[in-house]
């Protein structure tokens, strides 16, 4: 099952004309990129939108690292992502290695759902 999550912040109109990023989620991932380079895309994107981001366990653990890095870079600009993964935030990772920091990812991610949810009345 695809599980998609609309995450988002607050979207400024004067970020109206910027391009939406959507690459491939191996061309963003699979590679070398460092913390900097997420900021870099961050600072040059309204958002993103990735499409079967894969569960995170002990065999990929460097990619589960890129995404922290993805999302902190995202959530602190305040860009939104649009998002379909293999299964939910709270399974997202299983691996060892980075449990604390994805704890505080999976918590972003949270806030950001919640923030693209429309206020109730």
């Amino acid at each position: 099952m695809n599980y998609w999550m609309l995450l988002t912040g607050y979207i400024d109109a004067s970020l109206a004309s910027v391009f939406l990023l959507r690459p491939r989620k191996a061309s963003l991932c699979d590679v070398p990129l460092a913390a900097r380079d997420y900021l870099a895309i961050a600072g040059r994107f309204a958002g993103l939108v990735l499409a079967d981001i894969p569960q995170f366990t002990e065999s990929n653990e460097h990619l589960a690292r890129r995404f922290m890095w993805l999302i902190d870079a995202l959530y602190d600009r305040g860009r939104f992502l649009v998002a379909s993964a293999v299964t939910d935030i709270e399974t997202l990772y299983v691996g060892h290695q980075w449990q604390f920091e994805f704890d505080r990812t999976a918590s972003r991610l949270g806030e950001m759902v919640a923030r693209g949810q429309p206020d109730k009345v």
